[in-house]
């Protein structure tokens, strides 16, 4: 996003793990959603007093990669003043609209104004996709239900809210449950304004072990 590029189909199997391995080694990437089970990301669920030391030391192992921008394209918000070398922005935002793709993505994880107006791109799109990632590796489950896949725009554009995330997690505190809700509000001027603010919202909650309700749900 800082680039001005929106990747448009940010879902699990889009995000790689690697492991922070010297220079001279290279890191093998797997997709985080065996997610919710895996014991990496436990900490999710953990109460001991060593949760924090364990959060950061996870933090600072793994480096999380955004793979496939097959239907990324550029969203007007880069910074024109800045000067583009050889093989830089330029070339990735000419890359990243090449072809003049409209409607791309996974429709599940797809935000409501996707579907309402395919002509403009908007970074608060993936922060959408992103809480819906968030969403099923806290619970296993989707926000919405669809009996069919032709239903999925229609639920997702519609007026019904998506589930609320403590029904299938009740162990989540509310100020994490609340951050992730927020992200999937569906007037897209009510969701975080950037990803800076969204990753500096949960990494506030994670720090702070503010993930775990107190009761333990």
């Amino acid at each position: 996003h800082d680039r001005g590029i929106a990747h448009r189909d940010l879902k699990p199997q889009n995000i790689c793990r690697c492991l922070r391995l010297p220079p001279t080694r290279t890191s093998t990437p797997t997709s985080p959603l065996a997610a919710s089970s895996d014991k990496n990301v436990a900490f999710l669920t953990k109460t001991t007093e060593s949760h924090t030391s364990d959060v950061s030391e996870l933090m600072g192992m793994y480096v999380y990669k955004l793979i496939d921008f097959g239907v990324a394209q550029g969203d007007g918000l880069q910074n024109e003043a800045e000067p583009c070398e050889a093989g830089g922005l330029e070339d990735l935002m000419s890359f990243a609209t090449e072809g003049k793709i409209r409607v791309g993505g996974t429709l599940v994880y797809m935000a409501p104004e996707v579907f309402q107006d395919d002509s403009k791109v908007h970074h608060q799109s993936d922060l959408w996709s992103l809480g819906v990632t968030l969403y099923q590796m806290a619970t296993l489950k989707l926000p919405f239900k669809s009996p069919n896949q032709t239903l999925w725009p229609a639920i997702i554009c519609g007026p019904t809210p998506p589930k609320p995330i403590q029904d299938h997690a009740g162990w989540l505190s509310d100020d994490f449950a609340s951050a992730v809700m927020l992200s999937l509000s569906k007037p897209m001027e009510e969701r975080y304004a950037s990803t800076q603010h969204m990753s500096q919202a949960f990494r506030s909650l994670v720090e702070s072990n503010q993930v775990r309700s107190p009761s333990g749900g």
